[in-house]
């Protein structure tokens, strides 16, 4: 049995030792879950970080056969080596790349700043066998097309 002070409480507990016990059990709950709240809001950013590949991918394509490299510059990871955004959409359009869907993505585990889309495209009105994938770069906290 456990000595009571007669009014129902445990011996030796008082307002002192019951705040004492909860700040305990509170820190000790905040401990057992920052890592997993961590972990959801990593999981949250990277869930966006995809989203925003996905979604840079369909706007390129969408706005591919206009040709204006106004609207598509701003989508494409163009570094001074590579060809410019007229190049590159002019071999997309001859060729009549167009996107037929978007089948999934993934972080690049080789570099955290990419993200790899599969991607099922079609060629001269005639879809593409393979699925092709397509590298989207954070440049500068932009995701964009690296063609």
């Amino acid at each position: 049995m456990i000595p009571s002070n007669g009014g129902g409480r445990p011996a030796g507990i008082g307002p002192a030792g019951r705040w004492w016990a909860v700040l305990l059990l509170a820190s000790l709950f905040g401990a057992c879950n920052a890592p997993e709240s961590d972990a959801l809001r990593r999981h949250g950013r990277e869930e966006a970080a995809v989203q925003a590949a996905i979604d840079v991918v369909r706007r390129f394509f969408a706005a591919l056969p206009e040709g204006d490299c106004a609207r598509l510059a701003p989508m494409l990871a163009l570094d001074r080596a590579g060809a410019p955004c007229a190049e590159v959409v002019a071999e997309y359009n001859d060729h009549q790349v167009r996107l037929i869907e978007v089948e999934s993505a993934v972080k690049d585990g080789r570099d955290p700043r990419a993200i790899l889309v599969r991607a099922r495209l079609s060629q001269g009105g005639e879809p593409q066998k393979q699925v092709a994938i397509l590298r989207v770069v954070n440049d500068r906290g932009v995701w964009r097309l690296k063609p």
